[in-house]
């Protein structure tokens, strides 16, 4: 279940319009890889329960942008949101933007969501 959760949540935010934003594979599931170059994404979930008897299963899902200034980040952020809402039907949680605690302070933006996925 979590896999196919994953896997879904992955192929909706590799969409064409966010990857040619972002860039393609840079797009993570959890952590980034090691010296990822910005800008890149990450995405994490809480799958709620086990479902309809359609098998769909209501998800949280959180996406993280990260790039080196809060202007590109808000448009590749921005991208996101109006893919995922208007072509893949995600509900819009909200979006929190700031800086990361490193010594280089790149800029973040955390998009919240919920939809529903099937787990067939």
């Amino acid at each position: 279940m979590i896999v196919t959760i994953a896997e879904n949540i992955g192929a909706v935010l590799t969409d064409s319009d966010i990857t040619s934003e972002i860039g393609s594979n840079k797009i993570f599931w959890e952590l980034a890889e090691e010296n990822t170059e910005y800008p890149f994404s990450t995405y994490v979930f809480e799958a709620e329960g086990y479902g309809t008897k359609e098998r769909m299963i209501p998800v949280k899902i959180s996406v993280f942008v990260y790039a080196e200034t809060l202007n590109e980040v808000s448009r590749i952020a921005s991208v996101i949101r109006d893919t995922v809402t208007e072509k893949h039907r995600w509900h819009d949680r909200g979006a929190k933007p700031g800086y990361t605690d490193t010594e280089a302070k790149s800029a973040y933006v955390h998009l919240k969501f919920e939809t529903k996925i099937n787990n067939a």
